[in-house]
């Protein structure tokens, strides 16, 4: 995590305490030590984490305002404690390296300004000598005003987080040493991963309170749209996928978008046409002297209706314009071709120019959201692996499907890519977990004193407690049973 924090707290957006430790009390106290080392307010070591935890929780109001400020302290103490021990055992940071970073955030703060005159004043590198000099003097002035921060004051500001990371780097590289992550622990991590997966695509299609039982394929149809929503929509790398999917490769034929778009109205209006008109009552007008009756307006023409032959010729119009490279296509199929060269020869879907997905194809469910409805009706009509089936149209043109295989349900395939990357994240999640423990056993052995002027600073377990509870039932206290406002999680 700290590795991040020069990332996320950079450039502009990093400007954020110098001018508003200027304007604060004019007090500042020792609020705790350890083993000796005095950490007040403006100690860099707090400082740090206060901008961070402020900048993650994006939130404005006394009680995050708090809770950071108790959070960044002891994070704090934690790395002093850290730092201490790191110096006793000669871990320390070389003077190269600090020299480097603070070269690093000079150039950083030689890109702020250059930037903001570019953006701000238009000046960029091919400007006159003339007007870089006033309008660096410009934004220079800017950032003073509204920042507080001059070159020095921003590079010192930098240095903070600098100094940090390469503390933290050298503690979890200390940590590190001696975990080792076997083929074992990665298949047992993977298990517990498609396992926690499968819960929670399961967990979302159980029905509610409110709802009757749920029919297996309405369960598996909630299943296969929960699970291709999470993982298209928002990302969400399922370790698990559900039963029923086939690999499916196809040869796309572009078709000239006017047919196209003469099927595609045609089949629109007759659906239209279809659907179940609503009855509306007619409504009672009161006609007076003063409200004359309006003349009747000319009705227009009724359209033609439009039949389902109309679609089915429009439909055939596209099939007869592709008839012949079909036919090609059948021919070459017949004389024992390979389908996928056939895509390579014909396809003019982008995706199937993709070697991993001819050789995997795409996974198409009867159930699935991510198709279109005519391509993914055909997918699901291919009887048996290895059938191919008739053009089939769709708004994207000619399909011609093959069944490529079965896709097993329940665990994704473990690939040696897929190991290498588990792998990695068990080890960060060992050498983290290692990690937090030596801080742990640092400040259990460190001498921590807390000062009068401190107390408000120290982490409230009760009242973390109590926030972190779930609600007491409302038959066991009266705050209970008449709530004034309940705060959104």
């Amino acid at each position: 995590m700290m590795k991040r924090i020069i990332a996320v707290l950079t450039a502009l957006m990093m400007l954020i305490s110098a001018a508003a430790l200027a304007e604060g009390s004019a007090e500042d106290p020792v609020l705790v030590t350890v083993n000796g080392q005095e950490l007040r307010e403006s100690s860099e070591e707090y400082r740090v984490w206060k901008d961070y935890l402020t900048y993650q929780a994006g939130q404005d109001s006394e009680e995050y305002a708090v809770m950071i400020q108790q959070y960044a302290m002891d994070y704090a103490i934690r790395y002093a404690a850290m730092k201490q021990k790191l110096n006793e055992m000669g871990i320390t940071v070389p003077e190269e390296e600090v020299n480097a970073a603070r070269e690093d955030s000079r150039a950083d703060w030689e890109k702020i300004v250059a930037d903001f005159m570019q953006n701000q004043y238009g000046v960029g590198a091919d400007a006159s000598d003339e007007d870089k000099a006033a309008a660096k003097a410009d934004t220079l002035a800017y950032i003073l005003e509204n920042y507080g921060y001059t070159e020095e004051s921003y590079v010192e500001e930098s240095m903070m987080y600098s100094n940090l990371n390469a503390v933290y780097d050298r503690g979890q590289k200390l940590a590190e040493e001696g975990i080792e992550v076997t083929d074992q622990d990665v298949e047992d991590y993977f298990k517990s991963i498609v396992d926690e997966d499968e819960e929670f695509f399961n967990t979302m299609v159980q029905p509610g309170e409110d709802e009757g039982e749920k029919t297996p394929e309405e369960m598996s149809e909630e299943l296969v749209q929960a699970y291709e929503f999470y993982s298209q929509y928002y990302g969400y790398d399922s370790k698990y996928r559900p039963e029923g999917y086939r690999g499916i490769t196809h040869i796309l034929l572009k078709v000239e978008q006017e047919l196209l778009d003469n099927w595609q109205a045609l089949a629109a209006k007759l659906e239209e046409q279809n659907e179940p008109k609503e009855e509306v009552a007619p409504e009672t007008v009161e006609a007076t002297d003063a409200e004359p009756t309006a003349e009747p307006e000319a009705t227009a023409e009724p359209e033609e209706p439009v039949t389902p032959e109309m679609v089915e010729a429009a439909r055939q119009a596209i099939l007869d314009s592709v008839k012949e490279t079909v036919d090609e296509i059948k021919a070459k199929l017949e004389a024992g071709a390979n389908f996928e060269d056939l895509i390579l020869e014909y396809g003019t879907d982008p995706g199937m120019q993709v070697e991993e997905n001819r050789k995997n194809g795409y996974a198409v469910h009867p159930f699935s959201i991510l198709y279109e409805q005519n391509f993914m009706k055909g997918a699901a009509a291919l009887e048996k692996v290895g059938d191919v089936s008739d053009p089939i149209v769709s708004q994207f043109g000619v399909h011609i499907l093959h069944y490529l295989r079965d896709i097993p349900g329940g665990a994704v395939e473990l690939t040696d890519a897929l190991k290498e990357e588990l792998r990695a994240d068990l080890k960060s999640e060992k050498v983290q977990a290692a990690f937090d423990a030596l801080q742990e056993k640092w400040v259990a052995e460190s001498e921590v004193v807390w000062t009068e002027a401190g107390e408000d600073w120290k982490i409230d377990e009760a009242a973390l407690a109590e926030l972190m509870a779930p609600d007491a039932p409302a038959e066991e206290t009266e705050a209970a049973a008449e709530p004034e406002a309940v705060p959104a999680e």
